[in-house]
């Protein structure tokens, strides 16, 4: 044990504990623009949280958290809308206005999905889950608070 104790001593005083002073600018981080929480709609089940953010390096992105999970089915995919979530519904959800962001990548868990830069937020209500090819919506979650 006494042998130990030299090295470990060594080892103590080759390590670097600089600290910086006040000068350095704080890290930058994602900024949440939208949380909000799914909701089922058209007989299908869809949980979990969505969240809109603006990234430390400047890009957009929509992000299903981790307890995101929707009922299987064909060709489903994410997409904005500027109907309000009580509004949507299987044969309106891809209507006028309506954005695919891109098709779901999993029924299940965390995944994030880049927005373009200039997407302009307010022209959209809701985040929707839905069947493209048999015209069925699976969930909303909206994207506003109004």
């Amino acid at each position: 044990m006494h042998r130990l104790f030299p090295l470990l001593a060594l080892a103590a005083v080759g390590c670097d504990y600089t600290s910086h002073s006040g000068e350095d600018a704080p890290p930058a981080t994602d900024v949440v623009l939208v949380r909000s929480m799914f909701v089922d709609k058209g007989g299908q089940s869809t949980d979990g949280f969505v969240r809109i953010e603006r990234t430390a390096s400047g890009d957009l992105r929509l992000v299903l958290e981790n307890d995101f999970k929707t009922d299987g089915g064909p060709d489903l995919h994410v997409l904005l809308s500027p109907l309000p979530v009580a509004d949507a519904g299987n044969t309106n959800a891809n209507g006028p206005g309506a954005r695919i962001v891109a098709p779901l990548m999993h029924t299940s868990g965390g995944q994030v999905y880049d927005l373009p830069d200039d997407l302009s937020l307010a022209a959209y209500k809701s985040v929707l889950i839905h069947c493209v090819q048999f015209v069925h919506l699976f969930g909303a979650a909206p994207t506003t608070t109004n």
